[in-house]
């Protein structure tokens, strides 16, 4: 009678622990995946940004080739895909920026203004957290100076990613202006919201060097 009972407890205590246990292998199973894509969307911005900072084209495919590797399997492709990547050189243009311009010309002084801006991928699936630049781009996706300095297509739309770097100033330390922060946005589809696979919430990040 007492091994009986044993098996009894056993049995309902399993019985009410289930639940618990059923949830929680089912959100590891639906929210597993995402979790892992969000990590792999963090690392591969840090490493494109690393990658841009140091001088390396990526509006040649070779070198996208090389960022559609190291996403694979977020996705990413050169065109379409399940994921885009956006990456913008911006400057702060100050003084010494305008000086080689009419004052009365120079209308991006005191603004953060881009320099290039190369977006491939999935292109519709999300656009850029610092705004698009309406400029001529030429065909490494840099701007002409003259633009950069005093076209307000050139001006950035939304700065606040570059909040961290607070305002460029020659006369103190730390950022100046004129001197290139490189911005990098990674976005991918990050699991399913239904039975479809791919057809999820967008997971995004971003890296700045």
């Amino acid at each position: 009678m007492k091994k009986k009972g044993r098996q009894g407890s056993a049995i309902v205590e399993f019985a009410l622990l289930s639940p618990f246990l059923f949830g929680t292998l089912i959100g590891l199973w639906v929210y597993g995946p995402q979790l892992i894509s969000n990590l792999q969307i963090v690392q591969t911005a840090r490493d494109v940004a690393s990658m841009y900072s140091r001088g390396v084209d990526f509006s040649t495919s070779t070198n996208q080739a090389m960022i559609t590797r190291l996403g694979e399997q977020l996705g990413l492709q050169s065109t379409g895909g399940n994921g885009v990547v956006i990456l913008s050189t911006v400057q702060f243009i100050g003084p010494l920026q305008c000086a080689q311009f009419s004052s009365d010309s120079c209308g991006n002084s005191g603004k953060w203004a881009f320099t290039n801006r190369i977006v491939f991928g999935n292109t519709s699936l999300r656009s850029s957290n610092l705004g698009n630049t309406t400029c001529t781009l030429n065909t490494d996706g840099s701007l002409n100076l003259v633009d950069t300095v005093t076209n307000g297509c050139a001006a950035v739309p939304n700065t606040a990613l570059l909040g961290g770097l607070g305002t460029p100033n020659d006369s103190v330390n730390g950022f100046k202006p004129g001197q290139d922060a490189y911005v990098v946005e990674v976005a991918a589809n990050t699991g399913w919201t239904s039975a479809v696979p791919w057809t999820s919430s967008v997971g995004y990040a971003f890296a700045i060097f």
